[in-house]
């Protein structure tokens, strides 16, 4: 299923099909099992964020602090400050993650919600198909 949707509006579906009976019939929508699963999966991420961010900031603020210590004390100078670089760039590293999942992570998690939303809420159609009526592919080909 493609990711990718149309800005939200009013969605209409329709189905052509060959011949349509003159008796009532009933369309059953099924939820797949990962529209569900969404909401539970946004906050597990959330979660694992909080947690890689209290992880991260505490790297960042002890390689500030021993970097700052290590470059006072060690001569020469420029070894001292070497390591206090080195020291920041790690922490900024450990921070990479937590800060790719508040940029990121989360936004196709969010349209996919979305989609299975407006999906939901649109209108089912069926409508006889007649020949010369324009054939349109609408799913991707495989």
């Amino acid at each position: 299923m493609s990711e990718q949707a149309p800005p939200p509006e009013p969605n209409l579906i329709e189905i052509r099909v060959g011949k349509l009976a003159n008796r009532p019939f009933k369309i059953v929508v099924h939820m797949p099992e990962e529209q569900l699963a969404l909401p539970e999966a946004l906050k597990e991420l959330f979660r694992i964020g909080r947690r890689s961010l209290a992880i991260g900031f505490t790297v960042l603020f002890l390689s500030v602090l021993a970097g700052q210590t290590i470059a006072r004390k060690i001569e020469p100078r420029a070894l001292g400050k070497v390591i206090e670089e080195s020291l920041l760039i790690f922490a900024w590293v450990a921070n990479w993650r937590p800060i790719e999942i508040f940029l990121y992570d989360w936004w196709p998690i969010v349209r996919r919600r979305d989609l299975y939303r407006r999906l939901g809420e649109a209108e089912v159609e069926l409508r006889p198909y007649r020949p010369g009526d324009e054939r349109r592919q609408v799913l991707p080909k495989e």
